[in-house]
């Protein structure tokens, strides 16, 4: 299983310098899909191999195929490193879903819609819109 966090971290958090590596990977993130509709989902969906614990029955896939932006964001951040021109596709997506829903949210469900379920829901007005504002600054100086 390809997990979204897992393939960002080493490189976010300069664990893993290796270009090379991060070409790799950047091209696995994109080859199963975990950009899109944007970035970045935490894996590509339920695999019946996968047991989880018993609350998934009520969080549904929160931890599955979900968007999760702040992962997103240390994605972009790590994929301008190589590819500038995709990291700002990536953020004018983010900038088109902020723009969208007057927000920057949690969490969204595999299509891009806001997360809910009938126990759970996105929470909206994250602080995380800060690492946005980061790339955008990077990215899309004035």
């Amino acid at each position: 299983t390809v997990c979204g966090d897992a393939q960002v971290l080493p490189f976010w958090s300069k664990m893993i310098n290796d270009r090379n590596i991060l070409r790799q990977t950047i091209l696995t993130i994109r080859e199963v899909g975990l950009d899109k509709p944007f970035p970045l989902k935490f894996t590509r969906g339920r695999a019946k191999s996968q047991k989880m614990i018993k609350e998934e029955f009520f969080a549904g896939d929160y931890q599955r195929d979900a968007i999760w932006p702040h992962i997103g964001m240390m994605y972009i951040d790590v994929v301008r490193k190589l590819y500038p021109d995709l990291a700002i596709f990536y953020l004018n997506q983010y900038r088109n879903v902020i723009n969208e829903h007057s927000n920057f949210l949690e969490v969204f469900d595999c299509g891009g819609k806001p997360f809910k379920n009938i126990w759970f829901y996105s929470d909206e007005s994250m602080i995380w819109a800060a690492n946005y504002l980061y790339l955008k600054l990077k990215l899309l100086p004035d």
